[in-house]
């Protein structure tokens, strides 16, 4: 027979009797002199059950299960099984870890009690005392070392009494904190840099990407940043977005242990590099522009005016051409000019950043 402590209520088991219709349950709380029949078992097969009359109250509660058979009507009763005894003790929910330096422990709230006493022990040591008088239902042990198991328990106090314990506690590795991303940026056209800040204690982060709504492993780097260049399995298109997220992971014992991430994660895009002017060389109502060439670009975008911020048209080269001549222009006029690349996917154009402003007077 066993009596187990739950916060809804004392879960009760037996052992099958050969013969038996069912058994009677018997109960004594705390300094009772004599048991109370609290329930009747009209099946032999069932051989569990739960007293839920005082879930989750302090008390000491003592158990007896009897079986009994029938013989016309009138019940025999076979001996009384062994006492089976259980007292109340929290129930421990989970211990997680909690900003790279501490675990947060939580518990089921326990009724009657005056507050809770948090122990822990590491490394297969004897518990020890982590907080007393904590009157919520959790408590975060802080000031604790990354990589190192932490297992914990609790006991309630009420006045000068403690109750019992859970034996094997819960245990948690104290992990890195989750990473703090920053941002995707453009690195070409077929390519994007993650980056994200540098955690104290990690070894190295992994990089995901999110794929058919996903997290899918991307690559391991000790630096804070990644560039992600396209490739088969893991591709970078222009003007198409990707997710990414990473987390931190540190080694102990020879065992790698990784921190919880961002599901959200952050999104970025590859687009055509920036250009940069080479030369304007004026002539008579005329300006010839020639600027640089950037990888993938399908044409690049010239636009000129008579004014730094406002006013621009436009002219359009594709191909790999490097260079136009802008005609009917006025003359001997300041003309602002500034050149931008971009990749045609699926018949859409993207376009990347323009290149810095130019100026030059016509003749």
């Amino acid at each position: 027979n066993s009596a187990k402590f739950t916060s809804k209520g004392n879960q009760l088991s037996w052992q099958e009797e050969s013969g038996a219709v069912g058994y009677y349950i018997y109960r004594k709380v705390n300094n009772d002199s004599t048991y109370k029949r609290i329930k009747k078992i009209t099946r032999s097969n069932i051989t569990s059950w739960t007293d839920t009359e005082y879930a989750g109250t302090m008390g000491t509660y003592t158990y007896c299960v009897r079986a009994y058979t029938r013989n016309g009507d009138k019940e025999l009763l076979a001996k009384t099984s062994n006492a089976v005894t259980c007292s109340p003790q929290p129930v421990l929910k989970s211990a997680v870890s909690q900003n790279g330096n501490a675990v947060k422990v939580t518990w089921e709230p326990l009724k009657g009690v005056d507050s809770y006493i948090l122990y822990y022990r590491k490394n297969g040591s004897s518990w020890k005392e982590a907080a007393r008088n904590i009157k919520d239902a959790s408590y975060t042990h802080t000031k604790l070392t990354l990589g190192d198991q932490y297992t914990y328990t609790v006991r309630g106090v009420v006045g000068n009494q403690k109750t019992d314990y859970n034996k094997n506690g819960v245990s948690a590795y104290v992990v890195p904190a989750a990473v703090k991303l920053g941002k995707v940026t453009s690195a070409g056209y077929d390519r994007v840099k993650l980056t994200w800040t540098k955690m104290n204690g990690a070894a190295g982060y992994v990089i995901y990407i999110k794929q058919n709504g996903k997290w899918t492993k991307l690559a391991t780097t000790t630096n804070t940043s990644y560039i992600h260049i396209n490739s088969k399995k893991f591709p970078v298109v222009t003007g198409r977005g990707n997710t990414y997220t990473v987390r931190a992971m540190c080694r102990k014992n020879n065992k790698t242990l990784y921190g919880s991430y961002s599901n959200t994660g952050i999104t970025g895009k590859a687009m055509p590099a920036r250009t940069a002017i080479s030369s304007l060389n004026p002539s008579k109502n005329a300006l010839a522009v020639s600027y640089k060439k950037v990888a993938g670009a399908s044409g690049y975008q010239i636009a000129y005016s008579l004014y730094k911020d406002k006013g621009y048209r436009y002219v359009t080269v594709s191909g790999n051409r490097l260079s136009t001549t802008l005609k009917n222009l006025a003359s001997k006029k300041n003309y602002f000019v500034k050149v931008r690349a971009y990749r045609t996917v699926n018949k859409k154009r993207y376009y990347g950043a323009y290149s810095p402003v130019k100026y030059k007077k016509t003749k």
